[in-house]
């Protein structure tokens, strides 16, 4: 659900809305033959390795032995590279205790690969592809298919979850690899560009690391400005911060937060702010969106001083149980950096999305305007019509015009020619939604299951 500029990057991730148009026709073709689609009878169903709570314990991540879903995404929200891993992992297949949302899933994995933990990103690419059933290679291009299965195999964690049972890289990348001799010129060519893409996101990602810990000790310029704002528009201002916060090495390291790093960079670049408005200086001295940078890493420094985290590992648990109030509270502390919660807007969306999939009908015409907010008006006009369709008592007469209000404008803007793509779009997040629905209700079942056992 983010802009067509990243459209390829998003492809090579697989599973994120905004690629419905790609992969609608693959689920539709499974889901017609039956195949991947959950059974009725509970009891006919052969548990799946990930569905153990002993899974994660096989990883060899875990923090300790009986560490529980909220207190992985605890350390995650530190940017501890296994833990964001084990919640990417826990929201793909609903796994340990995380609910199953593939949008959550991609926005954790966004947060691996600005932690420059490349090879692990790409090994969850290819996951997030064979976890769907898709012919991931069809769906994705072979080219790109055979770039991510080469890079996933620099990844250690590869071997980690082909001993736990769940995950076997050689097995997804026999076929590609296999026929990788006969490609066509386009498949080679895909091949690649998407391994120089994938080196250019990441001498971008280091060139920004490197710069953020050396602007603790002088000003940006506007060209290092400039720089900086196109990393947080990729990828959100926190995780700039971050950087400027640490030394250690990402992707290898357990982060070394430092409080006294994060000031140097907010007084470097205030100091000098501060100095060329008492000299009167004529000419641009800080971009806006860096000036906004800068008061977020006091803001920053603020929290971590006076911020009372309160109960959030309960917190996060009552939102993976789908209790709606701790959903809405969940997505606000993602909004606002609060209770030691990462500030980052998508995730925060995203929340407010689970939430409309949980029959939350507010948080769906919420997420709707927040979408058409950011010009993703395929997506808002999904919500707005989700909303209007499946939650008819959820609202009033005036929020109900609203909905329709909003949909009007955006079926004037994009015109006729948008009609199937957006219906597409619908189609697959409410095929997204029956799905979490799913998960939700055979959960439901075993705890019955167990609990008449004991």
């Amino acid at each position: 659900m983010l802009r067509k500029k990243r459209l390829y990057t998003l492809i090579a991730f697989g599973l994120c809305f905004c690629l419905a148009l790609g992969v609608q026709s693959a689920l539709a073709a499974r889901e017609s033959a039956g195949i991947g689609l959950p059974q009725n009878d509970p009891a006919s169903e052969a548990p799946e390795p990930w569905e153990s709570m002993a899974f994660f314990q096989k990883t060899r991540l875990l923090a300790h032995p009986g560490e529980t879903a909220a207190q992985i995404l605890i350390r995650a929200h530190k940017r501890e590279p296994d833990a964001v891993f084990l919640v990417v992992l826990g929201y793909i297949w609903g796994a340990h205790g995380f609910p199953r949302d593939i949008f959550l899933a991609i926005a954790w994995l966004e947060q691996l690969r600005a932690l420059e933990y490349t090879p692990v990103v790409h090994l969850l690419t290819v996951l997030m592809g064979a976890s769907l059933d898709l012919d991931v290679p069809t769906a994705l291009g072979s080219g790109v298919h055979l770039a991510d299965c080469g890079l996933a195999r620099e990844a250690s964690h590869a071997d980690m979850l082909k001993n736990a049972g769940l995950f076997d890289l050689d097995a997804i990348c026999a076929q590609t690899e296999k026929a990788a001799s006969k490609f066509s010129e386009v498949h080679k060519k895909n091949y690649a560009e998407r391994l120089a893409e994938v080196a250019k996101h990441k001498n971008e990602i280091q060139s920004v690391i490197s710069l953020m810990r050396e602007l603790r000790s002088r000003p940006a310029t506007l060209d290092e400005q400039e720089k900086i704002v196109r990393f947080t528009r990729e990828y959100s201002v926190d995780t700039a911060l971050f950087f400027a916060a640490t030394n250690h090495s990402p992707g290898k390291g357990q982060p070394d937060w430092s409080a006294e790093k994060l000031l140097a960079f907010f007084i470097a670049q205030r100091e000098d702010l501060t100095r060329k408005h008492q000299a009167e200086v004529d000419k641009p001295e800080m971009l806006r969106e860096f000036f906004n940078l800068t008061r977020e890493a006091g803001e920053v420094f603020r929290r971590r001083l006076t911020n009372a985290t309160g109960n959030a590992e309960a917190l996060i648990t009552n939102a993976h149980l789908g209790d709606i109030p701790s959903i809405r509270a969940v997505a606000a502390h993602y909004a606002n950096g609060t209770a030691d919660f990462i500030k980052f807007r998508q995730l925060s969306n995203y929340w407010l999305q689970h939430a409309a999939m949980r029959a939350d009908g507010e948080a769906a015409f919420a997420w709707a305007v927040a979408a058409f907010d950011i010009d993703q008006l395929t997506a808002a006009w999904t919500w707005a019509s989700i909303f209007l369709e499946y939650y008819p008592d959820n609202a009033d007469a005036a929020t109900r015009t609203n909905a329709q209000t909003l949909i009007n404008r955006i079926e004037a803007v994009q015109g006729e020619k948008k009609s199937a793509e957006r219906e597409k779009a619908k189609d697959f997040m409410l095929g997204e939604r029956a799905r979490l629905m799913d998960w939700r209700r055979r959960n439901q079942e075993k705890q019955i299951s167990t609990s008449k056992t004991e």
